[in-house]
């Protein structure tokens, strides 16, 4: 079984004119996954994004959000004016998580940093 990740974007810090998205799926315990995640600007100047975070939400009892973990950014991001930019982070589930976290879609918030 997959796991699908139904993704909130929440930007944050200077420039708030993007939103990002994305999903993954065939995660499962002790497995890493690719995750491309797509950064919209509607902001009239380009958007250079330093990191991107992620906060999961437990998706079942039994499931702790604790044990999903999304890749650190290596380098910034410059996303064009009104344009669009993709990055491919890994989305990892411990080797340690419960059963119950299989085949269950994770709600996840992204926290990110961008400049202008």
């Amino acid at each position: 079984m997959g796991l699908v990740l139904a993704l909130v974007a929440r930007p944050s810090d200077a420039a708030t004119g993007y939103t990002l998205s994305g999903a993954a799926s065939g995660l499962y315990p002790g497995a890493s996954v690719p995750m491309v995640i797509t950064i919209s600007s509607t902001d009239t100047r380009p958007i250079k994004v330093t990191s991107i975070g992620a906060v999961f939400k437990s998706p079942a009892i039994g499931c702790e959000a604790a044990k999903f973990q999304l890749a650190a950014l290596k380098a910034p991001v410059v996303v064009p004016a009104k344009g669009s930019a993709k990055v491919t982070l890994n989305v990892s589930l411990a080797k340690t998580a419960a059963s119950a976290c299989a085949g269950r879609a994770v709600s996840v918030t992204f926290v990110s940093a961008g400049t202008y």
